[in-house]
């Protein structure tokens, strides 16, 4: 990647795996981060591009160079690994203890972080700043080091919540946690730290519920994503899409509360993913449905609402799809079901066909 930033002369490609050597081959020699006095040798000896060196005997290089050129081309090629070691700055927000014995109990662990969160929030409040991100760190006696990384829904100060999160995050990894001899020296740093504004909500009985329901949201997706994975805890979003199957999202479950736009018109407690192929029978061609079949089973409709008519996102399709005819109907037995007729019949099918789509309570 670093060669082909500096040296290639066309815009990078993204490689597939196996893609190196052929990708660095035109480049020059300096494209592998080579000392000057080393690159320079090479183009006297007429080493002057990547691909020269490549099928070369190493033992001539090993014995004329330093180590440096063999390992930078294996680098290069993905033969070698080459992790990267980044600098992380001291945190801001720091708090340590030092125990006379060391401890190995999880409710020992949890304890000595609580009394850590307490230590960190006067400087939290100074700053009007509160926790978004901890890292607890665990010291074992014999110098190896733990981490806990516990990421929160909302900035907080509130040590019980944060000492509450990581006793089920040490639930949850406690048969990957190694002890060792015990631990002798716990940290807690804030690792991301926002602002917390102030908000004055004793005269509003509303606003006061509204932050209440908000914290009580955020500690329960706090809970959930320890228990299930960072990743696990998702929820519905609406989209501005014409078809109903593209007009909502699954994503990462935030702790505002969920304002969804009201709908134009009635929608299926029940929607399925894709649409289910019905028999229909209908008195006119473009008329609303007396009979249907799904499921190896017969309906006979005892009211139809509608036609709600939906076009297809033609901005956003190579080819025009049929436009659909939806109507929500009751059969006798008291069945509610949401289907729509494809294509409009005359104009873009002779034989429209018809669609389950969803059903309602």
């Amino acid at each position: 990647a670093w060669a082909m930033a500096r040296f290639s002369r066309t815009p990078a490609p993204i490689l597939a795996a196996g893609a190196e050597a052929e990708a660095l081959a035109p480049l020059p020699v300096e494209a592998l981060r080579l000392d000057a006095e080393t690159a320079l040798t090479l183009r006297r000896l007429g080493f002057k591009r990547i691909g020269a060196l490549m099928g070369q005997h190493r033992a001539p290089f090993a014995a004329r160079f330093e180590k440096a050129l063999l390992k930078r081309l294996d680098q290069a090629l993905g033969r070698v690994a080459e992790p990267l070691a980044l600098l992380a700055p001291p945190a801001v927000y720091l708090a340590r203890r030092s125990l006379m014995e060391p401890i190995f109990t999880e409710d020992a662990i949890v304890e000595v972080a609580g009394t850590l969160m307490h230590d960190l929030v006067p400087a939290l409040e100074r700053d009007g700043a509160g926790a978004r991100a901890v890292r607890l760190s665990l010291y074992r006696v014999d110098g190896l080091v733990e981490t806990l990384d516990l990421a929160l829904a909302l900035p907080t100060r509130n040590p019980d919540h944060v000492t509450r999160m990581l006793k089920l995050r040490l639930n949850r990894i406690a048969q990957e946690l190694d002890a060792g001899y015990g631990f002798e020296t716990l940290t807690l740093a804030v690792a991301l730290a926002e602002p917390m504004q102030a908000a004055q909500v004793e005269m509003s009985a509303a606003g006061a519920s509204a932050l209440e329901a908000t914290t009580r949201l955020a500690s329960l997706l706090d809970a959930l994503r320890q228990r299930l994975g960072q990743h696990s805890v998702r929820r519905l979003e609406a989209r501005a899409r014409h078809t109903p199957e593209r007009s909502e999202t699954v994503t990462l479950a935030a702790p505002q509360t969920l304002h969804w736009p009201p709908p134009r018109s009635t929608r299926p407690v029940l929607m399925f993913p894709h649409a289910e192929p019905a028999d229909v029978i209908a008195l006119l061609p473009d008329g609303p449905p007396q009979r249907l079949t799904w499921r190896g089973r017969h309906h006979t409709i005892a009211h139809a609402q509608g036609p709600e008519r939906i076009a297809a996102e033609w901005w956003s399709m190579q080819s025009p799809a049929p436009t659909r005819d939806y109507y929500l109907v009751e059969d006798k037995a008291g069945r509610r079901l949401w289907l729509y007729r494809e294509g409009i019949p005359g104009r873009e099918a002779a034989a429209p066909r018809w669609f389950v789509h969803g059903l309602f309570a």
